[in-house]
C-alpha cells in the first residue's frame, strides 16, 4: 500500500500474498511447497510475505497433528525463510496453548532477520466447525510495526466482527 505524510515523503510496502491448497496434515510437504513459491516469485527484501491461515496443515482441527512440534516446529522453518530471503513473513499458525489442552489459531510475524516479532491469537473460532471447542479464543487484536507501517492481523472469521475494525 501507499501512503503519504505530512511532510510529502511517499512511503511503499510490498506485499506478497502466497494462495496454495495446502495438503492435509502435511507439515513437511507445505513448508516445501511454500518455499519453492517464495523462492520462485523472488520477493524483494524487506517486503511483506503473508501466508494462509493454517498453512502448515490446512483447517484441520486434529491438534495431535497440529499441535505436534509446535510452536518449535513451524516456527523454525518460517525463521529460516524470513531470514533467507530479508522479508517479513506473517503467517497462520496452529500451536498448543500452554496453559491447557487446546490449541490457538494464531498469525505469527518474523522480522527479515528470522526473529519472531510476535503473534496475533485468533478471536472469533469458526463455531460451525466446532474449531471454539479445539481452539482458545484470543483477548485482544494485535498491532506490528513494520517499516513505516502498522500492521494489524485478523484471521478468517474474525473479519464477520466489525468491532475488531473499531477497536
Amino acid at each position: 500500500g501507499i501512503q503519504e505524510h505530512q511532510d510529502s515523503r511517499t512511503l511503499s510496502l510490498k506485499v506478497h500474498l502466497v494462495q496454495f491448497s495446502p495438503l492435509w496434515e502435511d507439515k513437511e510437504a507445505n513448508f516445501a511447497r511454500v518455499e519453492h513459491l517464495i523462492e520462485s516469485s523472488s520477493p524483494e527484501p524487506h517486503s511483506l510475505v503473508v501466508l494462509p491461515e493454517a498453512f502448515a496443515t490446512g483447517f484441520s482441527l486434529n491438534l495431535q497433528v497440529t499441535c505436534g512440534g509446535e510452536p518449535k516446529q513451524t516456527q523454525t522453518f518460517l525463521s529460516r525463510l524470513s531470514s533467507t530471503h530479508k522479508v517479513w513473513i506473517m503467517a497462520g499458525c496452529i500451536s498448543a496453548d500452554p496453559r491447557g489442552a487446546l490449541g490457538r489459531n494464531v498469525a505469527v510475524l518474523f522480522d527479515p532477520e528470522g526473529r519472531y516479532v510476535g503473534e496475533y491469537q485468533k478471536m472469533y473460532p469458526f463455531t460451525p466447525m466446532g474449531e471454539d471447542k479445539k481452539h482458545m479464543a484470543g483477548q485482544e487484536p494485535k498491532l506490528f510495526n513494520i517499516k513505516d507501517f502498522r500492521l494489524c492481523p485478523l484471521v478468517s472469521y474474525d473479519l464477520r466482527f466489525s468491532e475488531l475494525f473499531r477497536t
